[in-house]
């Protein structure tokens, strides 16, 4: 089953009604990393203006972009992550 696609302003939202569950900064192994929120009862993936699923070329960027959104907690999945 296809996860949501959730905007930058529908997880914003999310963070300033207090309801993430977690955040997860997956890596792919075809190299950088996705974002999966899990809130309340909907799990998604963090979605570009065109609605495709965000993909971040290295962990420092999405971190930062993260934090922009006004997360300060996240957990990262690495066991796909390229060496």
């Amino acid at each position: 089953m296809a996860k949501k696609l959730l905007s930058r302003e529908s997880t914003r939202l999310l963070i300033e009604t207090g309801q993430i569950r977690d955040v997860y900064l997956v890596a792919s192994a075809a190299g950088g990393f996705g974002v999966e929120i899990r809130a309340g009862l909907v799990e998604g993936v963090l979605a570009t203006e065109r609605g495709q699923p965000r993909h971040y070329g290295s962990a420092d960027t999405a971190l930062r972009d993260l934090r922009s959104l006004g997360l300060g907690r996240v957990t990262c999945e690495i066991a796909q992550l390229r060496v």
